[in-house]
């Protein structure tokens, strides 16, 4: 079987990893490059082995057998299409989780002021009810930078992290795993203005990276309480931020 010259096997390149920074507006999931990798190439030598062997089979029924011409088989192979739907079913598809600033976060930890805002979707459920008995509110609908108003509304921020936080559980204590992305979106940290290291959830570096790939701010009711800013009620962070947990030698 003579094959061309220029046709030769597809070198493996690991892939280049980017430092994330911590102003960055996209991060990008992180999974473990062995697996994928072997499962991706094994598919489209699968698919280029099946090719050769369909070739070959309807040479041997036309009652003799001559030299394979490969290139007939190199130009008849999909390759668009076999790498196409590689990567459309691999279980480890790469998605984009947006990185939102704490200040853009907390312009949202209020209730709705405005007609064209929707309520968090969880109503008297909403986790800014059970902040202050005394002072509850439902909170407004958290939508990222690129999100608008949908006739059917969105988690607030507080509910967001609510539920982010019981997946992250899920995930890393009782070992359940999930088929989507557990987050909406990651928070900024370590930086002046942003988030402590201490209050933050983030991912094992054996864990799921490509569910939940990005760092974000931890729930728990008492760091919050509703205060009031020209007569509407907002929720005031505490004890999160970096100078709260600089250590005085």
């Amino acid at each position: 079987m003579n094959f061309p010259t220029d046709w030769s096997a597809p070198e493996t390149k690991k892939r280049k990893t980017s430092g994330q920074g911590r102003g960055s507006k996209r991060a990008h999931e992180s999974s473990d490059p062995g697996a994928p990798a072997t499962c991706e190439y094994e598919c489209f030598g699968k698919s280029l082995k099946e090719q050769i062997q369909n070739k070959l089979h309807s040479q041997s029924q036309g009652g003799g057998f001559e030299e394979l011409d490969i290139n007939s088989i190199i130009n008849t192979v999909p390759y668009k299409d076999i790498i196409r739907d590689v990567f459309h079913n691999s279980s480890h598809r790469t998605i984009e989780v947006p990185i939102v600033t704490r200040a853009y976060e907390e312009s949202f930890m209020r209730e709705p002021y405005n007609f064209n805002e929707n309520q968090c979707v969880n109503g008297d459920l909403c986790e800014c009810m059970f902040i202050d008995k005394r002072k509850q509110f439902i909170g407004v609908e958290f939508l990222l930078p690129h999100e608008s108003k949908e006739d059917v509304p969105r988690p607030c921020v507080l509910c967001c992290r609510q539920m982010t936080q019981k997946f992250y559980f899920d995930i890393i204590y009782d070992g359940k795993t999930f088929n989507f992305p557990i987050q909406r979106y990651g928070n900024i940290f370590n930086q002046e203005n942003e988030y402590a290291t201490e209050v933050m959830l983030s991912c094992p570096s054996n864990g799921p990276l490509h569910i939940f790939p990005c760092p974000v701010m931890s729930h728990q009711r008492n760091r919050y309480s509703v205060i009031y800013k020209n007569g509407i009620r907002f929720l005031q962070q505490s004890n999160v931020s970096v100078s709260d947990y600089i250590q005085v030698c």
